[in-house]
């Protein structure tokens, strides 16, 4: 009888185990103002592959938005110079958009917002 109980009490903490090991849930909102240099929000690897979706509004400007791997923006000065070449997905020149990228396990990523004519401000809202 003590064999059988333990053993349940074992299975039932694998499985609450298991239960938590899919990439956290990202529900992010941010409004960002943006001029000639661009803006960036920092994204915290998952230890799994997930899909990103990056909803954007800017009040004034057109501006780009990029996902970009982290690896590829030495420094936050230099996300203006960051090529589209380089993101995991992008929209140039839009007011407003949405778009998605699949982003490898275990790697940061960053959101660039760029581009604006003149000062805006942009709200962005990303989710997994």
């Amino acid at each position: 009888m003590f064999a059988r109980s333990t053993t349940v009490a074992i299975a039932s903490l694998v499985l609450v185990g298991f239960a938590g090991c899919g990439p956290a849930k990202l529900d992010e909102t941010k409004t960002l103002q943006v001029d000639s240099d661009a803006q960036i929000l920092q994204l915290d690897p998952q230890a799994k592959p997930q899909s990103l979706r990056v909803q954007f509004e800017s009040a004034r400007s057109p501006v780009t938005v990029l996902l970009v791997k982290a690896s590829d923006v030495p420094g936050p000065d230099d996300a203006v110079y960051v090529s589209t070449d380089k993101a995991i997905a992008f929209m140039k020149g839009e007011k407003s958009g949405e778009f998605s990228g699949e982003v490898p396990a275990n790697t940061a990523t960053v959101v660039i917002v760029r581009d604006a004519k003149g000062q805006t401000s942009v709200k962005v809202h990303i989710t997994n």
